[in-house]
């Protein structure tokens, strides 16, 4: 054994012993002679073989939790899908399958489809649902009004002119027709806000469903006269204020004595004021008749005692005195009245007044 242990390390390799992946190590060719003899070998046990199986394992064990983390992955791709938003693309006017095409293209989906009355062409997209331009996201449904086409009739335009706006459409709505609001802010002698100052085509034009009438109304911005309202009730004074654009913000009462209880005074501003559509119109309305105090009127002839009280806004009420009470000198003048001078009363009372018509006294003749 020393001489073949010589032999190999002369030929440039280390004679020694081999274990696992060292065992198939070639070692240097040998001479015929030496072909038998044996290549050393040492003994125990080979703890080469329990440090292969232990990296065996950790391979294992890595390739296991990076399959794990694919499948994770692949898992959370297919279920959390990115949604994404844009711009409602605009499909008006398009044909129907132009739009379908359009709107899929662009990650939406096709919802409603209604088919309306319309003078735009048949097969025609009317309106969207979102609107063009909106914001949308990826996926959502889109609600389209494709046109029937035009199916019109004969018809004449209604007089609107001098009707308040809403009362105008109402009337062009029910006659089928379309319209358009132009504002002007030339104001003219009696013109309101909200009212129709004139229409194209005129009154009495023939024209055909679906056709469009155009109709101008005093500008937002046009100063105008606050209109009267005195006499009316607070709601019917109110309606007339908002029908020409103006607002009520508060109400007040004062007494009046020509005015009745509940009905409007006058307004703050004032009747004929210039002001703008929107201002704010105050109320004032009457809470009854107010108090007057009741003049003296005794001794005093029975006609000027009745008109002091007329002066006064005071109704009379005559009757005769008791003649015992009245001397000659006081026939035909107030002897005693109820209430008596200087009461506050209600404007329009009445006062009873007692006058001497004759007299029972010595020396009345």
């Amino acid at each position: 054994q020393g001489v073949a242990r010589l032999r190999a390390r002369e030929g440039g390799v280390e004679a020694g012993a081999f274990f696992g992946a060292d065992a198939t190590r070639a070692v240097s060719a040998v001479s015929a002679g030496e072909r038998t003899q044996s290549v050393p070998v040492m003994s125990g046990p080979r703890t080469d073989v329990r440090r292969r199986r232990g990296n065996r394992s950790g391979i294992t064990s890595v390739v296991v939790i990076l399959l794990l983390a694919i499948a994770g992955l692949s898992y959370y791709l297919l279920t959390n899908k990115t949604v994404t938003t844009t711009s409602m693309p605009n499909v008006i006017g398009q044909s129907i399958s132009s739009a379908t095409s359009t709107l899929r293209t662009n990650g939406l989906q096709i919802g409603e489809v209604k088919l309306i009355q319309s003078n735009k062409p048949k097969g025609t997209v009317v309106s969207t649902t979102p609107a063009a331009g909106k914001k949308v996201s990826s996926g959502q449904s889109v609600s389209l009004k494709v046109s029937l086409g035009t199916s019109t009739k004969p018809v004449t335009v209604p007089n609107v002119t001098n009707m308040s706006l809403s009362a105008a459409e109402t009337l062009l709505q029910q006659k089928n027709l379309a319209y358009t609001v132009n504002q002007t802010s030339s104001s003219t002698s009696g013109a309101t806000p909200n009212t129709v100052l004139s229409q194209s085509p005129a009154a009495g034009t023939s024209a055909r469903t679906g056709d469009k009438v155009v109709l101008t109304i005093l500008a937002p911005t046009t100063t105008y006269a606050v209109p009267p309202v005195a006499g009316q009730t607070q709601v019917a004074a109110t309606q007339t204020l908002v029908q020409q654009g103006l607002s009520v913000s508060s109400t007040t009462t004062k007494c009046s004595n020509t005015v009745a209880s509940g009905l409007v005074i006058s307004t703050n501003p004032p009747v004929g004021t210039q002001v703008k559509a929107g201002t704010s119109i105050i109320l004032v309305t009457s809470s009854g008749f107010c108090n007057v105090y009741v003049p003296d009127v005794i001794g005093s002839t029975q006609s000027a005692a009745e008109s002091t009280m007329t002066s006064q806004g005071l109704q009379t009420s005559v009757s005769s005195a008791d003649p015992t009470l009245c001397s000659p000198s006081q026939i035909g003048t107030v002897l005693s009245q109820n209430p008596s001078g200087g009461t506050s009363v209600l404007y329009n009372s009445t006062v009873d007044l007692s006058v001497c018509d004759t007299s029972t006294q010595p020396g009345s003749g």
